[in-house]
């Protein structure tokens, strides 16, 4: 049995948020930063009755967007260096075990 796949940057990315929501570690860890850009738009808007100026809001979507931009980065980052990620795979299963190949795998027996 032979499966072909190509491993795109958005397949990848929803795999490594469905192993980060797994953990409840990595989910608490993940959720320091947005929780503090919602603080500072609470203690801007409700505590202190005025609308954040633009350097505060620049650091609210900072904090909002700080762990899936670095999520993404370090995402792109592995894709680099991973040869396996370049082009079609595909994976034969036999009663030998499973082989992979593609581009930039050395099919050695």
């Amino acid at each position: 049995m032979t499966f072909t796949y190509t491993a795109t940057f958005k397949q990848q990315y929803v795999a490594l948020l469905a192993l980060q929501f797994r953990s409840p570690l990595l989910i608490a860890v993940n959720m320091l930063f947005p929780v503090a850009g919602a603080a500072l738009i609470l203690i801007l808007v409700i505590k202190l009755h005025r609308m954040p100026s633009a350097y505060e809001t620049s650091l609210i979507f900072a904090c909002i967007g700080f762990t899936p931009l670095l999520n993404a980065i370090l995402l792109f980052l592995a894709r680099r260096k991973n040869p396996t990620v370049l082009g079609i795979q595909s994976v034969t299963v036999g009663a030998s075990g499973a082989r992979l190949f593609g581009h930039g795998v050395p099919n050695t027996p």
